[in-house]
């Protein structure tokens, strides 16, 4: 992700952005790159941090075959979907891979959302950016979103909570976090409370 930032030898075509990393072996594409920027311009995130943050470090370096940002795999991912994450080393964002269904989508609806999120205050994700990585024969796909829950305060516990109790149980795996779900969450004896006011 570095190189994206860094590198001066970008080619733009149709509103994407190119950059060619490892002698042409792996092409890093940055989709609808101005309308992103100004989502990002919207949202509030500073470009600099933005870029420091997928690049994984505040130096600039060589070494590209290694990151800290945290992976979570299918397993431990709490969707049906195949999709994996990558977390950044700050918990700012969330880097998950989708397909070109999607990918096609998302630029589809673009200039949709950055209305909505230019114009009042929306649940919808706060998406960053959308990328692809070419390498010879098959290509990964992903979008950045904000981490929401981004805190300095450690998570004890996961819910994924869709309000319904149909299949909605985790299912416990040795040596692996859980995210629990909303039956999970009637048997701990949880409870969320929310203010009056903040109703």
């Amino acid at each position: 992700f570095r190189m994206l930032f860094l590198n001066n030898s970008v080619t733009e075509d149709c509103g994407n952005r190119s950059v060619s990393v490892n002698q042409q072996s792996c092409t890093m594409t940055e989709h609808a790159a101005e309308i992103f920027s100004d989502v990002r311009r919207v949202l509030g995130v500073d470009e600099h941090r933005y870029a420091l943050a997928l690049g994984g470090s505040s130096h600039t370096t060589h070494d590209m075959k290694s990151t800290n940002m945290r992976y979570i795999g299918t397993p431990k991912a709490s969707g049906k979907s195949s999709a994996w994450f990558l977390v950044t080393s700050d918990m700012q964002y969330f880097l998950k891979t989708c397909s070109a269904e999607e990918s096609d989508l998302l630029v589809e609806l673009l200039p949709g959302y950055l209305s909505v999120v230019s114009s009042r205050l929306t649940l919808l994700p706060r998406f960053c950016g959308l990328y692809t990585l070419s390498f010879p024969g098959w290509n990964i796909r992903f979008f950045v979103v904000v981490n929401v829950f981004a805190a300095s305060i450690p998570i004890q516990k996961r819910y994924d909570l869709k309000g319904s109790t149909h299949g909605r149980r985790a299912q416990e795996m040795s040596n692996s976090p859980v995210t629990f779900k909303d039956v999970d969450l009637l048997s701990h004896g949880r409870r969320l409370e929310i203010e009056s006011l903040e109703q």
